[in-house]
């Protein structure tokens, strides 16, 4: 028994795949942060591009 639970604890096959998976939800996160950041400031355009066009802009939507 003891032997079998140092064999697990020496096990690194299943480390590259954890780190490989913090890799790719680090990256989820930035895309999801940039998103909302582009998002935000392209509607911000349409607005101003609305406005200048004569147009009302729609009401802000909540959060």
């Amino acid at each position: 028994m003891l032997n079998r639970l140092k064999e697990l604890w020496c096990d690194e096959s299943g480390v590259s795949a954890i780190e490989y998976a913090l890799i790719a939800s680090g990256i989820a996160m930035a895309i999801l942060a940039s998103i909302t950041a582009l998002s935000d400031a392209v509607s911000v355009k349409f607005n101003e591009i609305t406005t200048e066009l004569g147009g009302t802009p729609p009401a802000a939507t909540p959060k």
